[in-house]
């Protein structure tokens, strides 16, 4: 049969087949007036080369197998096993994907942080009443200036996108975006983030006690989710319970920041070491 009968047949097009030909994995006949011609056989190969791009090979990794499926040779065990390292790389592939759009929407949330403020939203503010989660945080005390630029330059607080909304002595407020990468279903985070900004949040309000020279860490964290952490945005209100010397106890709670409002989700409470450096 002609091409375009058997590229139909096929259910590819004819300029498939001719690519096909010039790489060397398609041998046609040809007629006496020289057009080229096609056996009912060869749609058997064509249908594995076309079923073999759509699963993501490569046109010299299917020349390598061609003749090994045209004498008999392939065996379902084979091709199972190709397709199974053929996941293995998309699975790859997703995690780096990922891993990038995380990265990126945490560039996008830093930056973000730092927009200044319109000029024409000062002159002009919005007259109906506005949610207390949503409202502009006043700008850090100097004196802690210095927390938050170490606490955001730590690479968990910028893959999370993390935000400080108010810094004040021994009560901190965090923020982060709900981002699809730490999600199980569209809009619900996993609990790893959910505790790490509580852990953000108390780790930071502990932050503010501190003398000069001094850093603290984790010591003991409870968490108890008590509703989904679903919504836009999460954010964590730490606050210092007991302040020690050398031992600091904080509770943060954690809400989800929806459209409509807030839902509180965890009630952590953290204990934190004081360390002289």
């Amino acid at each position: 049969m002609q091409i375009s009968e058997f590229a139909a047949r096929c259910g590819v097009t004819v300029h498939a087949l001719r690519h096909y030909e010039a790489l060397g994995l398609l041998k046609p006949g040809r007629s006496a007036g020289g057009y080229r011609t096609y056996e009912p056989a060869q749609r058997r190969e064509v249908v594995f080369i076309a079923m073999s791009r759509k699963a993501g090979f490569s046109l010299p990794a299917i020349a390598e197998q061609l003749p090994a499926f045209r004498a008999g040779r392939l065996g379902i065990g084979q091709m199972v096993e190709a397709l199974q390292d053929r996941i293995s790389e998309i699975d790859q592939q997703m995690r780096e994907l990922h891993s990038l759009r995380a990265e990126l929407h945490a560039h996008i949330a830093w930056l973000q942080a730092r927009r200044p403020a319109s000029p024409a939203k000062a002159l002009c503010p919005s007259p109906r009443k506005e949610n207390p989660m949503n409202a502009p945080a006043p700008h850090a005390p100097p004196a802690f200036l210095q927390l938050e630029r170490l606490v955001l330059s730590m690479p968990m607080a910028q893959t999370l996108g993390l935000k400080f909304t108010r810094i004040a002595p021994g009560d901190v407020e965090v923020e982060i975006p709900v981002l699809d990468a730490f999600t199980f279903r569209p809009g619900q985070l996993q609990a790893t983030p959910v505790f790490a900004i509580g852990d953000f949040a108390a780790v930071a309000a502990a932050g503010t006690t501190l003398p000069p020279g001094w850093i603290n860490a984790t010591v003991d964290a409870t968490l108890k989710l008590i509703a989904p952490a679903q919504g836009v945005a999460l954010r964590a209100r730490g606050r210092v319970i007991d302040a020690g010397k050398l031992l600091t106890v904080c509770a943060a709670d954690v809400y989800a920041v929806r459209r409509t409002g807030r839902r509180r989700c965890a009630p952590p409470c953290w204990a934190r070491r004081a360390i002289s450096t």
